[in-house]
């Protein structure tokens, strides 16, 4: 269990962060919605299922013009493990 601290935001809404770890584990960022519901004194904070979220590619574009095929190579490579969902090539070998 963690123990987050309130934080009075403005004169009518109350702030409690949430643990890191927890928003990167579920794939969120600042803008995201999350759903709240009052369980018998407890507050449940679940994610929105994938369907309901809006959720935007990541794209990139590698301009291949002039660089040798190591190079095209290790640049797809990162792109991929960058979490890239779009990986467009372009130009001329």
């Amino acid at each position: 269990m963690e123990t987050r601290k309130i934080i009075s935001f403005g004169n009518s809404s109350y702030v409690v962060s949430l643990p890191k770890d927890w928003v990167v584990d579920n794939k969120l960022k600042k803008g995201d919605s999350i759903n709240m519901e009052n369980r018998d004194g407890s507050i449940v904070i679940n994610t929105l299922e994938n369907s309901e979220r809006k959720i935007e590619p990541k794209p990139i574009v590698i301009e291949i013009e002039g660089k040798g095929m190591d190079m095209i190579k290790t640049e797809i490579i990162s792109a991929y493990l960058n979490n890239y969902d779009i990986i467009e090539v372009k130009g001329k070998l």
